[in-house]
Protein backbone atom coordinates (compact mmCIF):
# COMPACT_ATOMS: atom_id res chain seq x y z
CA UNK A 1 0.00 0.00 0.00
CA UNK A 2 2.71 2.19 1.06
CA UNK A 3 4.50 1.79 -2.10
CA UNK A 4 1.65 2.21 -4.31
CA UNK A 5 1.37 5.73 -2.71
CA UNK A 6 4.83 6.38 -3.37
CA UNK A 7 4.27 5.45 -7.25
CA UNK A 8 1.40 7.68 -7.38
CA UNK A 9 3.12 10.64 -5.24
CA UNK A 10 6.18 9.81 -7.86
CA UNK A 11 3.64 10.16 -11.28
CA UNK A 12 1.92 13.15 -9.37
CA UNK A 13 5.09 14.75 -8.69
CA UNK A 14 6.18 14.73 -12.72
CA UNK A 15 2.73 16.15 -13.51
CA UNK A 16 3.28 19.19 -11.86
CA UNK A 17 6.65 19.46 -13.07
CA UNK A 18 5.71 19.56 -16.15
CA UNK A 19 3.03 22.16 -15.71
CA UNK A 20 5.67 24.17 -14.59
CA UNK A 21 7.59 24.06 -17.38
CA UNK A 22 4.94 24.81 -19.63
CA UNK A 23 3.66 27.39 -17.47
CA UNK A 24 7.00 29.00 -17.77
CA UNK A 25 7.03 28.55 -21.36
CA UNK A 26 3.70 29.77 -21.71
CA UNK A 27 3.59 32.99 -19.56
CA UNK A 28 7.11 33.98 -20.86
CA UNK A 29 5.88 37.15 -22.95
CA UNK A 30 2.07 36.10 -23.13
CA UNK A 31 1.17 39.66 -23.85
CA UNK A 32 1.73 43.11 -22.25
CA UNK A 33 -0.26 45.20 -19.94
CA UNK A 34 -0.26 48.46 -21.17
CA UNK A 35 -2.29 49.59 -24.08
CA UNK A 36 -4.16 52.41 -24.21
CA UNK A 37 -7.95 52.17 -22.61
CA UNK A 38 -9.19 55.38 -23.57
CA UNK A 39 -10.34 56.03 -26.82
CA UNK A 40 -11.38 58.73 -28.90
CA UNK A 41 -14.99 58.63 -30.48
CA UNK A 42 -15.90 60.03 -33.57
CA UNK A 43 -19.38 61.20 -34.37
CA UNK A 44 -21.07 63.39 -37.12
CA UNK A 45 -19.60 67.18 -35.44
CA UNK A 46 -16.27 65.38 -33.42
CA UNK A 47 -12.99 66.07 -35.37
CA UNK A 48 -10.00 64.86 -33.36
CA UNK A 49 -6.99 67.66 -33.48
CA UNK A 50 -3.27 66.63 -32.50
CA UNK A 51 -0.86 69.75 -31.52
CA UNK A 52 3.06 69.68 -31.74
CA UNK A 53 5.06 71.97 -29.30
CA UNK A 54 6.73 73.25 -32.97
CA UNK A 55 6.57 72.82 -36.99
CA UNK A 56 8.36 69.97 -37.79
CA UNK A 57 9.46 67.37 -40.84
CA UNK A 58 7.22 64.58 -39.54
CA UNK A 59 8.36 61.52 -40.61
CA UNK A 60 4.85 59.21 -39.81
CA UNK A 61 2.52 58.59 -37.46
CA UNK A 62 1.43 55.50 -35.17
CA UNK A 63 -2.00 55.25 -33.35
CA UNK A 64 -3.82 52.21 -31.64
CA UNK A 65 -6.88 51.29 -33.10
CA UNK A 66 -10.23 50.56 -31.24
CA UNK A 67 -12.81 47.74 -31.77
CA UNK A 68 -13.86 48.31 -35.34
CA UNK A 69 -11.94 49.15 -38.31
CA UNK A 70 -12.65 52.56 -40.87
CA UNK A 71 -11.09 55.13 -42.95
CA UNK A 72 -9.31 58.48 -41.12
CA UNK A 73 -8.92 61.69 -43.42
CA UNK A 74 -5.80 63.34 -42.13
CA UNK A 75 -5.48 67.07 -42.47
CA UNK A 76 -2.48 69.07 -41.96
CA UNK A 77 -1.94 72.75 -40.89
CA UNK A 78 0.95 74.93 -39.85
CA UNK A 79 -1.54 77.89 -37.85
CA UNK A 80 -4.20 76.02 -36.70
CA UNK A 81 -6.35 77.98 -38.78
CA UNK A 82 -5.96 77.10 -42.69
CA UNK A 83 -6.02 73.08 -43.20
CA UNK A 84 -4.90 70.81 -46.02
CA UNK A 85 -6.18 67.42 -46.90
CA UNK A 86 -3.43 65.43 -47.01
CA UNK A 87 -4.61 61.73 -47.38
CA UNK A 88 -6.88 58.73 -46.13
CA UNK A 89 -5.45 56.63 -42.85
CA UNK A 90 -7.48 53.14 -43.47
CA UNK A 91 -6.89 51.38 -40.64
CA UNK A 92 -6.40 47.22 -41.16
CA UNK A 93 -7.08 45.28 -37.46
CA UNK A 94 -8.79 45.94 -34.09
CA UNK A 95 -7.08 46.98 -30.73
CA UNK A 96 -3.56 46.75 -32.81
CA UNK A 97 -0.79 49.79 -33.09
CA UNK A 98 -1.11 50.88 -36.72
CA UNK A 99 1.34 53.90 -38.66
CA UNK A 100 1.74 55.19 -41.92
CA UNK A 101 4.34 57.52 -43.61
CA UNK A 102 3.71 61.28 -43.74
CA UNK A 103 6.78 62.56 -44.85
CA UNK A 104 5.38 66.91 -44.60
CA UNK A 105 6.14 69.90 -42.60
CA UNK A 106 3.35 70.75 -40.02
CA UNK A 107 2.07 71.65 -36.43
CA UNK A 108 -1.49 70.33 -36.45
CA UNK A 109 -2.71 67.38 -37.56
CA UNK A 110 -6.66 67.16 -37.98
CA UNK A 111 -8.47 63.50 -38.41
CA UNK A 112 -12.49 63.48 -38.93
CA UNK A 113 -13.67 59.80 -39.61
CA UNK A 114 -15.85 58.84 -42.80
CA UNK A 115 -17.71 56.38 -41.10
CA UNK A 116 -19.11 57.38 -37.81
CA UNK A 117 -19.08 55.69 -34.51
CA UNK A 118 -15.40 54.57 -35.33
CA UNK A 119 -12.92 55.21 -32.64
CA UNK A 120 -8.67 55.63 -32.70
CA UNK A 121 -6.56 55.33 -29.16
CA UNK A 122 -3.38 57.23 -28.57
CA UNK A 123 -1.33 58.82 -31.67
CA UNK A 124 2.17 59.27 -31.75
CA UNK A 125 4.24 61.24 -34.36
CA UNK A 126 7.57 60.91 -35.13
CA UNK A 127 10.26 63.50 -36.58
CA UNK A 128 12.98 62.18 -39.52
CA UNK A 129 15.10 61.07 -36.95
CA UNK A 130 12.78 58.66 -36.12
CA UNK A 131 12.29 60.44 -32.59
CA UNK A 132 9.28 60.47 -30.92
CA UNK A 133 7.60 64.34 -31.54
CA UNK A 134 5.83 66.09 -27.97
CA UNK A 135 2.35 66.03 -28.92
CA UNK A 136 -0.50 67.85 -27.30
CA UNK A 137 -4.25 68.23 -27.29
CA UNK A 138 -5.73 70.58 -30.04
CA UNK A 139 -8.52 70.68 -28.52
CA UNK A 140 -10.79 69.62 -25.72
CA UNK A 141 -12.21 66.62 -27.26
CA UNK A 142 -8.98 65.41 -28.38
CA UNK A 143 -7.22 64.62 -24.76
CA UNK A 144 -7.69 60.95 -24.87
CA UNK A 145 -5.39 60.37 -27.87
CA UNK A 146 -2.49 62.16 -25.95
CA UNK A 147 -2.73 60.65 -22.22
CA UNK A 148 -1.48 57.59 -22.37
CA UNK A 149 1.81 58.12 -24.93
CA UNK A 150 3.55 56.20 -22.42
CA UNK A 151 1.87 52.80 -24.14
CA UNK A 152 3.48 53.78 -27.26
CA UNK A 153 5.58 50.70 -28.05
CA UNK A 154 9.25 51.16 -29.73
CA UNK A 155 8.18 47.96 -32.34
CA UNK A 156 4.67 46.79 -32.78
CA UNK A 157 4.42 43.25 -32.76
CA UNK A 158 2.00 40.52 -31.08
CA UNK A 159 3.15 41.22 -27.42
CA UNK A 160 0.95 45.03 -27.79
CA UNK A 161 -1.46 44.26 -30.38
CA UNK A 162 -4.00 41.71 -31.50
CA UNK A 163 -3.17 39.05 -34.31
CA UNK A 164 -4.60 36.50 -35.98
CA UNK A 165 -8.22 34.86 -34.51
CA UNK A 166 -7.75 37.65 -32.01
CA UNK A 167 -9.62 40.26 -34.15
CA UNK A 168 -12.48 38.58 -33.47
CA UNK A 169 -12.85 36.62 -29.83
CA UNK A 170 -10.97 39.04 -28.04
CA UNK A 171 -13.19 41.61 -29.73
CA UNK A 172 -16.26 40.25 -28.73
CA UNK A 173 -15.29 39.19 -25.21
CA UNK A 174 -14.41 43.37 -25.02
CA UNK A 175 -17.78 44.31 -26.90
CA UNK A 176 -19.49 42.39 -23.95
CA UNK A 177 -17.49 43.70 -21.19
CA UNK A 178 -18.80 47.03 -22.34
CA UNK A 179 -22.29 45.88 -23.06
CA UNK A 180 -21.61 46.75 -26.92
CA UNK A 181 -23.39 44.72 -29.63
CA UNK A 182 -20.66 42.19 -30.91
CA UNK A 183 -19.46 41.69 -33.83
CA UNK A 184 -18.51 37.97 -34.20
CA UNK A 185 -21.43 35.99 -33.29
CA UNK A 186 -21.17 32.68 -35.47
CA UNK A 187 -20.05 31.06 -32.69
CA UNK A 188 -21.69 30.67 -29.10
CA UNK A 189 -20.62 33.18 -26.04
CA UNK A 190 -19.28 31.16 -23.63
CA UNK A 191 -15.66 31.09 -24.51
CA UNK A 192 -15.90 34.46 -25.21
CA UNK A 193 -17.55 35.32 -21.62
CA UNK A 194 -15.00 33.33 -19.80
CA UNK A 195 -12.02 35.37 -21.55
CA UNK A 196 -13.90 38.16 -20.03
CA UNK A 197 -12.62 37.26 -16.13
CA UNK A 198 -9.69 38.50 -16.70
CA UNK A 199 -10.94 41.67 -18.27
CA UNK A 200 -13.04 42.26 -15.59
CA UNK A 201 -9.80 41.55 -13.33
CA UNK A 202 -6.89 43.73 -15.35
CA UNK A 203 -8.52 45.69 -17.71
CA UNK A 204 -8.57 44.92 -21.82
CA UNK A 205 -5.06 44.33 -23.05
CA UNK A 206 -2.81 41.12 -24.52
CA UNK A 207 -1.84 39.72 -21.17
CA UNK A 208 -5.89 39.55 -20.29
CA UNK A 209 -7.14 37.97 -23.19
CA UNK A 210 -4.99 35.77 -23.78
CA UNK A 211 -4.60 34.36 -19.78
CA UNK A 212 -8.04 32.31 -20.20
CA UNK A 213 -7.26 30.40 -23.24
CA UNK A 214 -3.65 29.80 -22.05
CA UNK A 215 -4.63 28.43 -18.42
CA UNK A 216 -6.56 25.94 -20.81
CA UNK A 217 -3.53 24.86 -21.98
CA UNK A 218 -1.69 24.57 -18.95
CA UNK A 219 -4.80 22.32 -17.40
CA UNK A 220 -4.51 20.15 -20.89
CA UNK A 221 -1.56 18.52 -19.22
CA UNK A 222 -3.05 16.63 -16.38
CA UNK A 223 -6.18 15.72 -17.92
CA UNK A 224 -4.76 14.16 -21.17
CA UNK A 225 -2.55 12.38 -18.22
CA UNK A 226 -5.71 10.68 -16.81
CA UNK A 227 -7.07 9.99 -19.95
CA UNK A 228 -4.05 8.00 -21.35
CA UNK A 229 -4.07 6.53 -17.67
CA UNK A 230 -7.36 4.94 -18.49
CA UNK A 231 -6.72 3.74 -21.76
CA UNK A 232 -3.50 2.29 -21.69
CA UNK A 233 -3.46 1.51 -18.00
CA UNK A 234 0.15 1.98 -18.02
CA UNK A 235 1.53 4.96 -15.99
CA UNK A 236 4.77 5.53 -18.11
CA UNK A 237 2.50 5.78 -21.22
CA UNK A 238 0.62 8.32 -19.39
CA UNK A 239 3.37 10.15 -18.17
CA UNK A 240 4.49 9.76 -21.84
CA UNK A 241 1.44 11.41 -23.12
CA UNK A 242 1.78 14.51 -20.72
CA UNK A 243 5.58 14.80 -21.87
CA UNK A 244 4.29 15.19 -25.66
CA UNK A 245 1.50 17.65 -25.43
CA UNK A 246 3.64 19.79 -22.35
CA UNK A 247 6.57 20.10 -25.47
CA UNK A 248 4.48 20.54 -28.12
CA UNK A 249 4.67 23.72 -30.24
CA UNK A 250 1.54 23.76 -32.15
CA UNK A 251 -0.25 23.34 -28.87
CA UNK A 252 1.93 26.23 -27.03
CA UNK A 253 1.48 28.44 -30.16
CA UNK A 254 -2.68 27.71 -30.38
CA UNK A 255 -2.65 28.47 -25.76
CA UNK A 256 -1.12 31.69 -26.05
CA UNK A 257 -3.55 32.94 -28.28
CA UNK A 258 -7.10 35.08 -27.21
CA UNK A 259 -9.32 32.76 -28.88
CA UNK A 260 -11.00 29.79 -27.26
CA UNK A 261 -9.65 26.82 -29.06
CA UNK A 262 -7.96 25.60 -26.31
CA UNK A 263 -10.96 26.46 -23.77
CA UNK A 264 -12.85 24.28 -25.99
CA UNK A 265 -10.32 21.32 -26.31
CA UNK A 266 -9.96 21.57 -22.57
CA UNK A 267 -14.08 20.87 -22.61
CA UNK A 268 -14.19 18.22 -24.96
CA UNK A 269 -11.04 16.20 -23.16
CA UNK A 270 -12.83 16.45 -19.81
CA UNK A 271 -16.07 15.00 -21.13
CA UNK A 272 -14.32 12.25 -22.93
CA UNK A 273 -12.70 11.72 -19.17
CA UNK A 274 -15.71 11.38 -17.46
CA UNK A 275 -16.95 9.07 -19.85
CA UNK A 276 -14.41 6.84 -19.37
CA UNK A 277 -14.52 7.18 -15.70
CA UNK A 278 -18.25 6.06 -16.04
CA UNK A 279 -16.93 2.51 -17.76
CA UNK A 280 -15.31 1.07 -14.91
CA UNK A 281 -16.78 -1.80 -13.79
CA UNK A 282 -16.61 -0.72 -10.23
CA UNK A 283 -19.08 1.84 -10.35
CA UNK A 284 -22.21 1.61 -8.67
CA UNK A 285 -25.07 3.08 -10.04
CA UNK A 286 -24.87 6.79 -8.45
CA UNK A 287 -20.93 6.85 -9.71
CA UNK A 288 -21.76 6.03 -13.10
CA UNK A 289 -24.77 8.79 -12.97
CA UNK A 290 -22.25 10.99 -11.57
CA UNK A 291 -19.33 10.65 -14.24
CA UNK A 292 -22.07 10.53 -16.93
CA UNK A 293 -23.74 14.00 -15.39
CA UNK A 294 -20.44 15.35 -15.51
CA UNK A 295 -19.71 14.05 -19.39
CA UNK A 296 -22.41 15.65 -20.64
CA UNK A 297 -21.93 18.86 -18.62
CA UNK A 298 -18.21 19.39 -20.33
CA UNK A 299 -19.96 18.58 -23.63
CA UNK A 300 -22.33 20.79 -23.36
CA UNK A 301 -20.11 23.62 -22.42
CA UNK A 302 -18.33 22.32 -25.29
CA UNK A 303 -20.52 22.84 -28.19
CA UNK A 304 -21.54 26.52 -25.95
CA UNK A 305 -18.39 27.46 -26.19
CA UNK A 306 -17.80 26.30 -30.15
CA UNK A 307 -20.23 24.30 -32.88
CA UNK A 308 -17.47 21.70 -33.49
CA UNK A 309 -18.24 20.32 -29.96
CA UNK A 310 -21.24 18.90 -31.73
CA UNK A 311 -19.14 16.35 -33.54
CA UNK A 312 -17.48 15.23 -30.38
CA UNK A 313 -21.15 14.62 -28.64
CA UNK A 314 -22.16 12.43 -31.38
CA UNK A 315 -18.76 10.56 -31.25
CA UNK A 316 -18.42 9.88 -27.46
CA UNK A 317 -22.60 8.81 -28.29
CA UNK A 318 -21.39 6.26 -30.61
CA UNK A 319 -18.66 5.27 -27.94
CA UNK A 320 -21.33 4.84 -25.32
CA UNK A 321 -23.30 2.30 -27.05
CA UNK A 322 -20.53 0.68 -28.39
CA UNK A 323 -19.39 0.44 -24.51
CA UNK A 324 -22.86 -0.74 -23.91
CA UNK A 325 -23.29 -3.98 -26.04
CA UNK A 326 -19.83 -4.81 -26.02
CA UNK A 327 -20.85 -5.28 -22.03
CA UNK A 328 -24.61 -6.66 -22.99
CA UNK A 329 -23.91 -9.96 -22.20
CA UNK A 330 -22.41 -9.76 -18.50
CA UNK A 331 -23.73 -7.08 -17.18
CA UNK A 332 -27.37 -7.49 -18.91
CA UNK A 333 -29.36 -6.70 -15.39
CA UNK A 334 -27.28 -3.90 -14.67
CA UNK A 335 -27.19 -2.55 -17.98
CA UNK A 336 -31.02 -2.66 -18.38
CA UNK A 337 -31.21 -0.50 -15.21
CA UNK A 338 -28.77 2.22 -16.27
CA UNK A 339 -29.85 2.49 -19.54
CA UNK A 340 -32.25 4.99 -19.82
CA UNK A 341 -31.10 7.39 -17.00
CA UNK A 342 -27.91 7.26 -18.15
CA UNK A 343 -28.73 7.84 -21.91
CA UNK A 344 -31.59 11.41 -21.08
CA UNK A 345 -29.31 12.20 -18.40
CA UNK A 346 -25.99 12.89 -20.29
CA UNK A 347 -28.43 14.53 -23.04
CA UNK A 348 -30.12 16.41 -20.97
CA UNK A 349 -26.30 17.75 -20.40
CA UNK A 350 -26.22 18.32 -23.84
CA UNK A 351 -29.42 20.15 -24.69
CA UNK A 352 -29.94 21.96 -21.30
CA UNK A 353 -26.47 23.46 -20.86
CA UNK A 354 -26.33 25.51 -23.72
CA UNK A 355 -29.62 25.94 -23.64
CA UNK A 356 -28.94 27.63 -20.14
CA UNK A 357 -26.16 29.48 -21.23
CA UNK A 358 -27.77 31.27 -24.07
CA UNK A 359 -30.23 32.32 -21.39
CA UNK A 360 -28.02 34.28 -20.24
CA UNK A 361 -26.75 35.49 -22.45
CA UNK A 362 -29.92 37.46 -22.66
CA UNK A 363 -28.52 39.67 -20.34
CA UNK A 364 -25.51 40.34 -22.28
CA UNK A 365 -27.26 41.09 -25.90
CA UNK A 366 -30.88 40.12 -26.47
CA UNK A 367 -30.77 40.16 -30.66
CA UNK A 368 -27.40 37.77 -30.52
CA UNK A 369 -28.41 35.25 -27.84
CA UNK A 370 -31.48 34.79 -30.43
CA UNK A 371 -29.37 34.39 -33.29
CA UNK A 372 -26.99 31.77 -31.77
CA UNK A 373 -30.63 29.96 -30.02
CA UNK A 374 -31.58 29.48 -33.95
CA UNK A 375 -29.18 28.06 -34.95
CA UNK A 376 -28.40 26.20 -32.03
CA UNK A 377 -31.47 24.16 -32.64
CA UNK A 378 -30.89 23.97 -36.68
CA UNK A 379 -27.61 22.38 -36.30
CA UNK A 380 -29.25 19.95 -33.71
CA UNK A 381 -32.26 18.92 -35.98
CA UNK A 382 -29.43 18.73 -38.63
CA UNK A 383 -27.31 15.92 -36.55
CA UNK A 384 -30.84 14.24 -35.44
CA UNK A 385 -32.05 13.84 -39.22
Amino acid sequence: MINKLKKINKEYIIIIILMLIYAILSFTNLGSFKVPKTYFNFNQDNEAIIELNDNYNISKIRYYTGNKIGTFKLMISNDGINYEYLKDINTNSVFAWEETIIDENAKYLKFTATDYNQVLGDIQVYNELNEKITVLSGNKASKVLVDELSTVPDDISYMNSTYFDEVYFARSAYEYVNKIDTYEWTHPPVGKLIMTIPIYLFGFNPFAYRLMNNLAGLLMIPVIYLIAKRLFKNPISAILAAILITFDNFHLAESRMGTVDSILVLFILLSILFMLCSFDKNNNLKKQAIYLLLSGLFIGLAIATKWTGLYVGLGLAIIFFVNLFTNYKDRLKKLFKININSILLWLNMIITVPLLLFYLLLLFNKNIANKILILYFIIIVIVIL
